[in-house]
């Protein structure tokens, strides 16, 4: 009986383990494209039967990795190199040679092929990288060169480097052989395809009724009938709504997702961050991205994105593209007056229902980008904005405020830093509470401050208007005394009239009776 032969009967009898391993004995003796394609396909069959790695830190998820790789099974190693580049280069290294376990395997070379691409020019001539070249030569075919030729570019970093183990790999997986399959062979490969792909698993169900409530029920029970994590994962998130989760299953939970939460979001985890991915009910519902949109023409498509309500681009240019493409996308937060004037005047318009705008220290706006916001054309839906960040000069709010954009919006919210620790301090907080003064009656301010200083509290009197301030410092471990110096210095300054009381939080730090006495000596100054 042939190789194939091997698959196709253990195929008949459901068992996909063992037809893994006769397919994977197959391509050993004929490192043959199609069937380095099929042994893909038959692993995504496999990977809902995974178990997670039990873990809650990055050094026992890392030692957790290293003993499930010491077993060597077939079925792992798709689990296994999903993580594989998880962690500091000591762990990279640790675990590709682990990897020493397994015999000659289509999808380590795969999985490294595809990190050397995401990696792009930072991929340096360090002790990793000389550990992957070594192992695509090991695990590699003719297929992998094509996709490496842009790794030696000629203005590439360690261009020589990279040109070397470019043509070391290259007489490597030459050495290898490759026959064309006869008829006989693509026939029984055919059959074996067919047989593979059966009927939609539950997680392809449930993936393609994320967005529909009903039919996700549906697909859950699904899930949970063929014993895979996700199910088990949507039932714990479930439970969160009707109460809270007992110590062992929020750590059941978090042990789900950290094992498979890049395999749930898809494409989606090229561009948004999976260790800040948000899930709820089981699907993934927003994130950050992590390294910019580059790639995301190669996963815009990807079905994950259909459940994402928000996205933190964080630093990163606003990808418009991305927000045409799915309209579901009805959050985002941004830094820069660049990147919120983008969403603003984009055309066609967006449907965004809330920004959260990060603006940098000491940032100034140019009076084109105010009147473009003021319009925001491309923002018809917008609902609420929220402007946060380190020391917003009042006077870069004030024009947001004033404009026609506010008065239209449901809610306003403002967070910042009030940089009481010199000597801006003073004219700072005047000038805000001048501006909330005739502040609009949607806007919300939060704490105004840190968690690492200073923070007042503002709230609207009998009239509607921003008059009343709570004060006080966390941690209480810091510099209390310079810091209630600092603060006190900043409400002497405030002119008359602006506040109508002024409180110490008791729940933060106890001032000293001399800082108390001041405190009081100034607001029966300013009221």
């Amino acid at each position: 009986m042939t190789d194939l032969a091997r698959v196709h009967e253990a195929l008949l009898s459901r068992d996909h383990a063992k037809a893994l391993e006769a397919l994977l004995v197959a391509w050993r003796g004929n490192r043959e494209p199609a069937l380095a394609a099929m042994i893909a396909h038959l692993t995504r069959a496999l990977e809902p039967s995974i178990a997670p790695l039990e873990a809650t830190g990055p050094k026992q998820m890392h030692q957790a990795w290293l003993t499930r790789a010491k077993r060597g099974d077939l079925v792992d190693l798709a689990m296994l190199l999903r993580d594989l580049f998880d962690g500091p280069p000591a762990h990279i290294r640790a675990r590709l040679e682990a990897l020493d376990v397994y015999e000659a395997d289509p999808r380590i070379a795969a999985r490294l092929v595809e990190y050397v691409d995401e990696s792009g020019d930072w991929l340096p001539n360090t002790p990793v990288g000389t550990a992957i070249f070594k192992a695509l030569a090991r695990h590699g075919d003719g297929g992998v060169m094509g996709p490496l030729r842009a790794f030696a570019a000629p203005d590439a970093e360690d261009h020589a480097w990279r040109a070397r183990k470019l043509d070391a790999l290259e007489v490597a997986v030459g050495k290898y052989r490759v026959t064309p399959l006869d008829r006989a062979a693509r026939d029984v490969l055919a059959r074996v395809a067919a047989i593979a792909a059966g009927p939609t698993t539950g997680e392809a169900s449930f993936v393609a009724a994320a967005r529909d409530p009903e039919a996700r029920m549906v697909a859950t029970d699904r899930l949970l009938e063929e014993g895979g994590p996700r199910g088990e994962f949507v039932i714990l998130q479930q439970l969160k709504r009707t109460r809270a989760l007992t110590p062992a299953e929020r750590s059941r939970e978090q042990a789900l997702l950290v094992a498979h939460r890049k395999q749930w979001m898809g494409g989606v985890a090229k561009i948004l961050d999976p260790a800040k991915a948000v899930f709820e009910d089981g699907v993934l519902v927003g994130g950050e991205v992590e390294c910019g949109t580059d790639d995301l023409s190669k996963v815009i498509d990807a079905p994950q994105w259909s459940t994402v309500r928000f996205v933190d681009f964080g630093g990163w240019k606003p990808d418009l593209a991305l927000l045409r493409r799915w309209p579901t996308i009805t959050r985002v937060s941004m830094t820069g007056a660049d990147a919120l004037v983008a969403v603003a005047n984009a055309a066609p318009a967006l449907a965004l229902t809330g920004v959260c705008y990060f603006g940098p220290e000491g940032e100034r706006t140019s009076t084109a980008e105010r009147a473009a916001l003021l319009v925001a054309p491309g923002l018809p839906a917008l609902e609420e904005l929220t402007i946060s960040g380190y020391r917003h000069a009042p006077t870069a709010l004030a024009w947001i405020l004033g404009g026609a954009l506010a008065r239209r919006l449901r809610r306003i919210r403002i967070t910042r830093r009030l940089g009481a620790y010199d000597a801006e301090s003073v004219v700072s907080l005047t000038e805000l509470l001048t501006m909330l003064a005739d502040a609009p009656a949607n806007l919300e301010v939060g704490t105004l401050g840190s968690t690492a200083g200073p923070r007042i509290d503002v709230s609207r009197d009998d009239r509607g208007r921003f008059t009343r301030a709570v004060v006080g410092f966390v941690p209480p471990k810091q510099d209390v005394r310079s810091q209630f110096d600092k603060l006190l210095a900043a409400l002497a300054g405030t002119p008359k009239g602006l506040l109508t009381s002024v409180t110490i939080d008791p729940t933060l730090t106890a001032p000293t009776k001399a800082h108390r006495a001041r405190l009081d000596a100034i607001v029966a100054a300013m009221i």
